[in-house]
């Protein structure tokens, strides 16, 4: 089995993989004895390989590389299953990296998009040759709120919320609501058109903590894998074990 671990800036998740099946994930805030549960996990399951995308510095780390020796920390040194193409590989997100990598197995050869929804909505893009040419970056739905908020002087800090707004807001507050996600909608939709112009064969893949906000209303087909970044941890230990 393969444990593979997220440690993003609010929280870690932890997958466990029989394979390529995620077939346990936990989620927990910096505040949790993760070393304690990291034990728990050693102690469960026959783990027998480690992958590690981290945006932080962090003491339970160094608690991984001791409990599973045989870990793989993701970096833009490592091996992935694409060529990359990118003028400044030095800013690049490897989170990013990770996400094409499951992209890769679940495409099948065809051009893909991989479309991530959180603080920041990601576009990332391999082309037909299998290479990645880099994609664009625009603000969340969140983020789109908060801006509002603080460069107004009169527009609330309005609480996420996860519901489909109507298209006409009746209220200052459903009209903010109403404008970031229609925005953030539109702007989807728009951009993966524009990309099948080119990729008549484009296969379209979402993740992010808002999939499941927006995915019933795009247009075009695509595929939600909201563990993409787990799944591209798992599949990268195999790949990098060649």
């Amino acid at each position: 089995m393969n444990l593979v671990v997220d440690a993003g800036n609010t929280f870690v998740k932890f997958g466990v993989f029989d394979s390529d099946e995620l077939i346990n994930l936990f989620k927990y805030s910096y505040t949790a004895d993760l070393e304690a549960h990291l034990f728990d996990l050693k102690s469960r399951y026959n783990i027998e390989n480690c992958a590690i995308s981290s945006v932080v510095e962090s003491d339970f780390l160094n608690f991984i590389n001791s409990t599973f020796p045989h870990n793989l920390q993701i970096n833009i040194q490592s091996k992935f299953p694409f060529n990359i193409q990118y003028k400044t590989p030095e800013t690049l997100g490897v989170d990013r990296l990770i996400g094409l990598s499951a992209a890769y197995y679940h495409a099948e050869g065809n051009p893909f998009l991989v479309l991530d929804l959180g603080t920041c909505i990601t576009y990332d893009f391999v082309n037909k040759k299998n290479t990645f040419l880099g994609g664009g970056i625009s603000p969340g739905f969140q983020m789109r709120l908060k801006a509002m908020h603080k460069f107004t002087s009169k527009l609330p800090m309005l609480e996420y919320f996860d519901e489909k707004p109507n298209l006409v807001g009746d209220s200052t507050k459903n009209c903010m609501h109403s404008g970031a996600w229609y925005g953030v909608l539109g702007e989807i939709n728009y951009i993966i058109a524009r990309y099948q112009e080119n990729n008549p064969n484009l296969q379209v893949f979402l993740t992010g903590g808002d999939t499941l906000s927006f995915v019933d209303d795009i247009k075009s087909k695509i595929f939600a894998r909201p563990n993409l970044l787990l799944e591209g941890l798992n599949r990268l230990i195999q790949f990098n074990a060649k």
